[in-house]
């Protein structure tokens, strides 16, 4: 994630690989404050640090860089983390409460737009189109080096998907106890389709395509110009030539659904599924739609809020 130099800017940015939803950001001068949820907000602190704060002889110029100094929400207000007293404790206070209010005036409407439109996919062997959304940059980014190319689908301590009609068919070998089949399967499958792991830079037009960058390994792919129609709208490929791993995609994508629609680039018939796919996720909806930038059937909405406010009272 880089750096915008204008004195307050409001964006938001992908969390990516594995993909988790769209953080926001507020950006001022010397500080900016992100959120996963629009609820908590972390605060981070641009200053100078020598490379060893505890008292070493620094053995270069002192380090600029953003520190986490607390969090900040209406509810709890301001909870600082410990910082060592070697830091400009004071100008990042000041800071800091610049920051909050910011925050308090609540002046841009969420979601922020999405400004990362520099973007790193994954390509398949056969015909260097993409497959996998890696990585995402709001600033050009540096193509001189080999890429990432490993796609991960899923933070493996938030527990695996389900896939029934996959688990009936290729039932699972007795000796395999991994409690991520569905997460291992999907990932071997995109690595075996992306064969020697090609990855290329694009950069979003404004109409929707994708504007190849320099690739020091391919030079037949560098420059390129793809129809936005080649980019796939829920950041993987869903149609695949067998039916058993297109199944296995769609209930990856069914189980991510309450995060997708926080997506801001698809069209209103595929968010419509999405939305039909999260109605049953209704904690993950509620915890997630104020950052929904549109909401097709709003009963879908007012069904999983109750259904959610039902469960936290139950529990």
């Amino acid at each position: 994630m880089g750096r915008l130099n204008e004195p307050e800017t409001h964006y938001a940015v992908r969390r990516l690989n594995p993909y988790q939803g769209v953080i926001q950001v507020i950006e001022t001068a010397s500080g900016r404050a992100i959120s996963f949820d629009s609820f908590r907000w972390e605060l981070q602190i641009e200053s100078e640090r020598p490379d060893d704060l505890w008292g070493a002889v620094s053995q270069g110029e002192p380090v600029v860089k953003f520190l986490r100094f607390g969090t900040w929400s209406k509810r709890s207000g301001l909870r600082k983390v410990p910082a060592h007293p070697l830091l400009d404790l004071r100008s990042m206070h000041r800071e800091a409460e610049n920051l909050i209010g910011v925050l308090e005036a609540a002046n841009h409407p969420l979601p922020f737009p999405l400004n990362d439109r520099y973007e790193l996919w994954l390509l398949d062997e056969k015909e260097l189109l993409p497959l996998a959304l890696l990585s995402s940059s709001i600033l050009p980014p540096d193509t001189s080096g080999r890429a990432n190319a490993i796609w991960k689908c899923a933070d493996k301590t938030q527990g695996d998907f389900s896939s029934p009609e996959l688990d009936e068919a290729r039932p699972a070998h007795p000796k395999d106890t991994s409690p991520h089949p569905h997460i291992n399967a999907l990932e071997r499958l995109v690595r075996i389709e992306a064969g020697h792991g090609v990855s290329q830079w694009f950069e979003r037009l404004p109409g929707g395509n994708g504007k190849g960058l320099a690739h020091p390994h391919c030079q037949e792919i560098a420059n390129r110009e793809l129809d936005k129609e080649l980019f796939p709208e829920l950041l993987l490929r869903e149609q695949w030539s067998d039916c058993y791993d297109q199944v296995l995609v769609a209930d990856y994508l069914a189980w991510l659904s309450p995060r997708l629609l926080e997506l801001q680039n698809i069209s209103r018939s595929k968010r419509k599924i999405l939305e039909q796919h999260a109605s049953v996720y209704a904690l993950e909806v509620d915890a997630n739609w104020r950052l929904y930038p549109e909401i097709i059937d709003t009963s879908f909405l007012d069904t999983a809020r109750v259904e959610a406010r039902l469960r936290s009272a139950h529990s």
